[in-house]
């Protein structure tokens, strides 16, 4: 209920606490074990009907593990937002003016 309420309905999750009348950190909970549920849920729809190969991993996936022991790696520190690398020097698209 909860995932349909903030990723189709796009309620807050105060909103989705409000509603269901429960802690906004119950919302949080159910919405990240729905999240994980429904992942699994469609990788095995997936190689069921042959979206996947048995044994393949997407490219991308939410809940994409690195290591044994369940956490994600954090990436390095980003640079400083004035710092700009070679590759960002020319851009394709020009940068808006802020209003």
């Amino acid at each position: 209920m909860v995932v349909l309420l903030a990723d189709l309905e796009g309620f807050s999750y105060k909103e989705i606490a409000e509603i269901l009348e429960v802690p906004v950190g119950t919302v949080m909970s159910r919405l990240y074990r729905g999240r994980r549920l429904l992942e699994e849920a469609m990788l095995q729809y997936a190689r069921e009907h042959g979206y996947i190969r048995e044994g393949e991993e997407p490219a991308k996936m939410r809940s994409r593990q690195d290591g044994k022991d369940g956490k994600e790696k954090k990436a390095a520190a980003p640079a400083a937002p004035d710092a700009v690398s070679d590759d960002e020097e020319e851009s394709e698209f020009p940068s808006e003016p802020a209003s």
